[in-house]
C-alpha cells in the first residue's frame, strides 16, 4: 500500500504519527512523546509459532537420529550374559540397534540361540532378527514393560535323544 498523506513509508509498514498534514514536516520526530511504533499482535504470535516450529523440528530430528548415535553393540557384554543365563543356552548375536519407529525397542539381527550340547552341537534356534518394542511411559520412569517381540524368519530345530528327552527341555533357567 502507499499513503498518499505524510508518514514514511517503510516496508509497506507506517512508522511514526501521521497528521492531516500533507508534509513529511508534519510528522512526529522519532525521539518525540507521541512518537510509537506499534508491533501488531500478530507479528509476535507469528514469531512465537515460528520458533516452536523450528524447536519441534530440531526435537524430531533429534529424535530420529538417536539409533543412528547410539550404538547398542558396545554393550553386548552387559547384556548378553543375562539372556544366556535366562535360556541356559549360548547366542550370538550380530547387530544390535536402537529403533525409534514404529517403537521404541531394539532390532537384533542374526540372533541365534545354540541347542544344549547333550543334544547337538549346532544352533536351537536362529532369527533373521528380533524386534522387541518397549512401552513409552514405563521407560521414561526408568522401567523397561516389554509391549511387543517380533520373530522374523525364525528356525527352531527339535530334538528327542534316545531316552525320549527334548532339547526344549532344557531350555530356561537351570533348577537346583
Amino acid at each position: 500500500h502507499r499513503f498518499s498523506r505524510g508518514g514514511i513509508l517503510t516496508r509497506g509498514l507506517m512508522t511514526g504519527k501521521v497528521t492531516t498534514g500533507a508534509h513529511p514536516h508534519d510528522i512526529d520526530p522519532p525521539g518525540s512523546p507521541s512518537y510509537t511504533v506499534k508491533n501488531s499482535r500478530g507479528d509476535v504470535a507469528m514469531k512465537i509459532l515460528i520458533g516452536l516450529g523450528v524447536l519441534v523440528v530440531l526435537l524430531v530430528a533429534a529424535i530420529l537420529s538417536l539409533p543412528f548415535l547410539i550404538d547398542l553393540n558396545k554393550y553386548q557384554d552387559q547384556y548378553k550374559p543375562l539372556i544366556e543365563e535366562a535360556l541356559n543356552r549360548k547366542i550370538v548375536l550380530k547387530d544390535i540397534r536402537l529403533t525409534i519407529w514404529p517403537r521404541i525397542g531394539v532390532r537384533v539381527a542374526g540372533f541365534t540361540v545354540q541347542d544344549d550340547p547333550a543334544f547337538s552341537t549346532g544352533p536351537f534356534a536362529s532369527l533373521t532378527s528380533l524386534d522387541v518394542g518397549v512401552k513409552l511411559m514405563p521407560l521414561l520412569s526408568k522401567k523397561v514393560e516389554v509391549e511387543e517381540i517380533t520373530l522374523r524368519d525364525p528356525l527352531i530345530t527339535v530334538i528327542k535323544n534316545r531316552k525320549g528327552e527334548m532339547n526344549l527341555s532344557t531350555i530356561g533357567p537351570k533348577t537346583p
